[in-house]
Order: C-alpha cells, then sequence, then structure tokens
C-alpha cells in the first residue's frame, strides 16, 4: 500500500467485491474517504476468507464419528430463570458463557438438570444487603465428551471465568466476561496472562459494556487504522478504554469484522435503546487458524443477543441425543413386584445370619430404572394467546433492530407479552388449587405443594471432612475417635431364653415402618420388611435372638450412621449452621425399636 497526501492507491487487487466490482490495477482505488476505504476493505477482507471456503468444505467430518466445529455461545440471560426453550437451544454447544445469570447456589441443581453433560463452573451472584435482589453472576460449562486432550477451568474473580482446553490445534484459552464493577482490574488481569501466551489461541467474550462505535477492528493491509462495520455508531469512555487495552495486547474486535456477522449486527436491544456492547475478542494467529464464522443470533429471552462462535476444531458430540435424559434407579413396589419379590425371597431360602439375610433382600428386591426427559416440556398454560404474543413481540423487536423507530410499540408489545404469560400462570394455578380441593385423597394437593417448594440448599463443598467430624462430634456430645471398640467374649449378655425377642414383637415394629424413607449404610428399605410376609419376620426374629443372646456379635454396619447436613440459616460455608439427620440401618432400627419397648415396660 502507498499513501500520497490523501489519496490511497490499491496495487495489484483481482478480487471481486461483493461480487459486482474487480479492481485490475493499481490506480483504480482513488478515494479519500476513510469510512468507505474501511467498508470497501472490509469486503476484499471478507472475499479473501470466502474464496478460501473450498479448503474449508473439504474438511467434511464423517458422520460415524458425529465430528463437528467447536462451537461456542456468550450470552447476557438477564436471569437464567427467563429461560424456557432457550435451555434446550443451549445443548447445542460445546463451550456455553452465560453472565447476569442472577443465580447463587440454590440454583446449582436447576443448571445442573438442564446442562446433565456439562462439567459446570458457577460463579455465585451478589445480594445488595439482606433483602435486595442478586445482581451478576456467571456460568461457565463445557460439554464432558468434549474431544480435547485436557481441560482447565478457573474463576478468576466474580466478573471473569477462564477455560483452557488443549485441543487437536493446540492449546485454546478461552476467558468469559462480564465488565460491571471491576472493569480496571479486570483488564490487568487479562493483560497479564496474555503477556505469557501472546503466540496461543485466545477468546475472550461476553458483556464488556462499552460502546466502541466502528473501532477496535483488525488491521488491514490497505489501513494503518483499525476498522470494522457497526450498526451502533457511539463511542464512550467505557469503550476508549476497551479500544486502548485491545490495542496495547495485540487483539481486535470481531464484531463487524468476520464472516456471519459482515454489518456489525446490534448485541442489545432494550427499553433503553439499542447498542452493541457485546463483544467477541481475539488475535490475528486465533482468526485465522481457527475461527470459521461468528453470529449474532435474537431473542426474546433478554435484552442482549447470543454471540455465536464456531471454530475449526474437531470435537465429538456424542451427548447430542442422550443429554435430553436422566436416567433414575428405584425399586419396584408393584403389587406384580412384590409377588416376584415374595417368590424370590422363597427360592434363596433362609439364612442363619445377618450378612447372608441382607444379601438375600438385596438379591430379591426388584431394581428399575426409568429415562427422565429433562428437556423444556410444553407448559401446561401455554397456549395458542401466548404463541401468537411472542411472534408479534417477535415481529416488532426485528422492526425495532432494523429502522431504530418504534421503540414506544416495542416496549409496550413486550409488556403484554409478559403480562399474558403471567396472567396464564396464575389463570392455571387456580385452576390446579380448585382441583385439588376437590380431590378427597389429598393427592393432587401435595402434588401442588412438592412442586411450589423451594429447592433443598445445596452442602457447601469449602467444609472439609475434618470439619464435619468435629462439628457433628461436638453436637452430639461426644468426640472424635481413630477406633471402635468391640466387645469382648465377657462383656456380650447372658443368655436369657425367657427373655427372647418373640414373632409378634418383630411384626408389631414393621407394620410401624413408614415407606418411602432412605436407607442407611445397607440400602435395604423399609419397604423390604414390610412387604417381606411372615417366614421373612420369622428369619429376622431368628438373627435378632442370635444377636441378643450373645451368639452373634451385633453386626459393624449396624454401629455406624450416615450423617445427613441439612442447612439452616447464615453463611453456608460454616458447619455451625448445619443441623445433621442420622440414616440408620433398618436392621438395626428394627432391634431397637424392639428394646426401646421393653425398657419402656419395665419403667
Amino acid at each position: 500500500m502507498e499513501r500520497n497526501g490523501r489519496k490511497t492507491y490499491a496495487k495489484k487487487l483481482k478480487h471481486k467485491i461483493d461480487n459486482k466490482y474487480q479492481i485490475t490495477n493499481k490506480n483504480a482505488l482513488n478515494l479519500d474517504n476513510r469510512g468507505l476505504l474501511g467498508t470497501i476493505a472490509g469486503n476484499i477482507a471478507r472475499q479473501l476468507r470466502d474464496n478460501l471456503d473450498n479448503k474449508v468444505d473439504k474438511r467434511i467430518y464423517k458422520e460415524n464419528n458425529k465430528a463437528k466445529c467447536l462451537k461456542i455461545t456468550f450470552w447476557n440471560v438477564a436471569g437464567i430463570r427467563n429461560l424456557e426453550e432457550e435451555w434446550e437451544k443451549l445443548l447445542e454447544y460445546d463451550v456455553i458463557n452465560l453472565t447476569e445469570t442472577w443465580a447463587d447456589e440454590k440454583d446449582r441443581e436447576l443448571i445442573e438438570n438442564k446442562l446433565i453433560n456439562y462439567n459446570i463452573l458457577l460463579v455465585e451472584a451478589r445480594r445488595e444487603g439482606k433483602r435486595g435482589r442478586l445482581k451478576g453472576g456467571m456460568v461457565t460449562a463445557f460439554s464432558k465428551s468434549l474431544n480435547v486432550k485436557s481441560t482447565i477451568i478457573e474463576k478468576l474473580n466474580e466478573e471473569l471465568i477462564k477455560l483452557d482446553l488443549n485441543t487437536d490445534k493446540g492449546k485454546l484459552m478461552i476467558l468469559s466476561v462480564y465488565m460491571r464493577d471491576r472493569r480496571s482490574e479486570n483488564y490487568e488481569k487479562v493483560g497479564k496472562i496474555l503477556e505469557d501466551i501472546k503466540e496461543g489461541y485466545i477468546i475472550m467474550g461476553g458483556d464488556f459494556n462499552a460502546r466502541t462505535a466502528n473501532k477496535g477492528g483488525r488491521e488491514s493491509e490497505m489501513m494503518t487504522e483499525e476498522y470494522r462495520l457497526s450498526k451502533d455508531k457511539v463511542l464512550n469512555k467505557e469503550g476508549e478504554v476497551l479500544l486502548n487495552w485491545v490495542s496495547d495486547n495485540g487483539m481486535y474486535i470481531l464484531n463487524g469484522n468476520v464472516r456471519g456477522d459482515e454489518q456489525g449486527e446490534l448485541t442489545y436491544i432494550g427499553t433503553k435503546g439499542r447498542s452493541v456492547i457485546d463483544y467477541v475478542i481475539t488475535n490475528r494467529k486465533t482468526e485465522e487458524d481457527l475461527i470459521e464464522r461468528m453470529q449474532v443470533v435474537d431473542n426474546n429471552e433478554s435484552d442482549h443477543q447470543r454471540l455465536d462462535l464456531q471454530l475449526n476444531i474437531l470435537t465429538k458430540k456424542v451427548h447430542e441425543k442422550g443429554s435430553k435424559y436422566k436416567t433414575i434407579i428405584y425399586e419396584g413396589w408393584s403389587e406384580e413386584d412384590i409377588l416376584n419379590y415374595n417368590n424370590k425371597l422363597k427360592e434363596l431360602g433362609r439364612p442363619e445370619n445377618w450378612n447372608g439375610l441382607r444379601e438375600k433382600l438385596k438379591a430379591a428386591v426388584c431394581i428399575k430404572k426409568i429415562r427422565i426427559n429433562t428437556s423444556i416440556q410444553k407448559k401446561k398454560w401455554w397456549d395458542q394467546e401466548c404463541h401468537a404474543a411472542k411472534l408479534e413481540l417477535k415481529k416488532t423487536r426485528k422492526k425495532y433492530i432494523e429502522t431504530g423507530e418504534l421503540k414506544t410499540d416495542y416496549c409496550e408489545c413486550k409488556k403484554k407479552y409478559k403480562k399474558i404469560i403471567e396472567d396464564k400462570k396464575r389463570l392455571t394455578l387456580e385452576k390446579d388449587w380448585s382441583e385439588a380441593r376437590k380431590d378427597k385423597t389429598g393427592k393432587k394437593f401435595w402434588e401442588l405443594i412438592n412442586k411450589q417448594r423451594t429447592k433443598k440448599e445445596e452442602i457447601s463443598k469449602k467444609i472439609h471432612m475434618v470439619e464435619w467430624t468435629e462439628h457433628f462430634a461436638k453436637q452430639m456430645g461426644g468426640k472424635v475417635v481413630e477406633e471402635t471398640r468391640q466387645l469382648g467374649k465377657e462383656e456380650k449378655i447372658e443368655k436369657n431364653e425367657d427373655h427372647e425377642i418373640t414373632q409378634e414383637e418383630v411384626e408389631q415394629v414393621i407394620k410401624k415402618l413408614k415407606k418411602k424413607k432412605a436407607a442407611g449404610e445397607d440400602k435395604i428399605t423399609n419397604e423390604a420388611w414390610i412387604y417381606g410376609g411372615k417366614e421373612l419376620q420369622e428369619n429376622l426374629q431368628g438373627i435378632l435372638n442370635k444377636i441378643w443372646n450373645g451368639d452373634e456379635d451385633l453386626p459393624e454396619e449396624w454401629k455406624m450412621g450416615i450423617i445427613k447436613p441439612i442447612f439452616k440459616k447464615g453463611d453456608r460455608h460454616k458447619p455451625e449452621n448445619y443441623r445433621g439427620i442420622t440414616l440408620m440401618n433398618t436392621g438395626y432400627k428394627i432391634y431397637a425399636e424392639i428394646l426401646r419397648k421393653r425398657l419402656e415396660k419395665e419403667k
């Protein structure tokens, strides 16, 4: 390229521009308008990339391996609970980066259920004051079936998550960004990381809360000034800071400068206006070697558009079909299952000790599996009116994006859509409660109650096992010991045949056992005793009497209980804010209840 005053000449360019023009000599381009020059330069660059399509098309993956390009998405969701069918669309991606989730540890179960076959890092949203609403929050998830040599995911702070992938093309660093309160700290932290991997593959994406107009693009051979296309012409202070940082670190903005987003589409469309504040930033090496296309995807669930990225990296996505389902293993206790259970008990004979009886019960119980579809199902309240309102919102939003006009119409349409959804949910709930009141069995009532119960608090993973042990030992008035002392022969209870455990005592205790309760260490549920019949009760009676008379030691597993921590309130990361419930083996519970009743009679 040569410059002479305000005249710029392009040399020996022989590429079609927009399929209409062709430059064949050095004097063909004589322009002094930088904006137009930047546009033409951008078109030339894109044409060069398009000419490489044949090479890209040769990279056709074998269908039997289900290999595809690596797909990444960056999205400010403005609350994960606003997502409906969008959850299922997210399953198309290998790496998912969500910002402004407004999610804390309570929402972990929801996220894990929606993204079953993904490894997930949750950065909790912060609450301003005790009763303030949650703000911020991030989630980065990557597919468990990702065809990479190794992965490292790390939280840098509340606004940055780093994911390192060791791929077939080399090491790739993906940074998920949500610029809010720590802008200076974030730029400094990422800058230090980039110093070590300037020649590596780097992708940085998310909500930068900065407007950069048409600045910050890749510097072309025809222009010393970086230029890109953008539908947002505003440059603010935050944008200037971002542009300086990008330039200092040898990076550039991909928006409006890449195949798939040639025009620099708007990334924020809300009641406050329209702008480009969400970006994907990379370096020259990454774009030339890896990036195939980037697309700004419109949606109704958030004011922010989703940024989708496709990379020239092999990945096997075996989870595509199976990711919607979760397998649950459970015991079957239908009439047929109970009949089969009793027949199996008879076939297995009569064991003489506890270990034999335990294995007999486990072998006889009917174990079943069920696949639960965890994908977003059609809501009960969703009808044609909701569908029509959503289409109208989408239509109005599209006009607002294209023209910048009809902002009032768009805001009104959005309010109307939200009101219709809220009314449908309310009316459906009222109808359900009305039906529950008429149901004399109470089944529908408890179904509604369970649906509206808040999710159980997750146990903090920051509390170590030593802390749990000391906490519960203190709660129970005991102390931590390394060994358990066994009773010697001289300490065993003397035989007393007059006070042996009767079959009636065993039967009475089993009758009072409750169904659908958690099992202890041996995994034998109450149902196994309840449906076992007289023969099982007699078998158990004989074994309990051996223990009672000292002919058999108390089983070691009966001396153990599983303590389940239940969060009360306060700081989740402190063990003193948990109470414990102890899950005991059902055989021991029957034995202990018989002894308790005897002691009560003697009082």
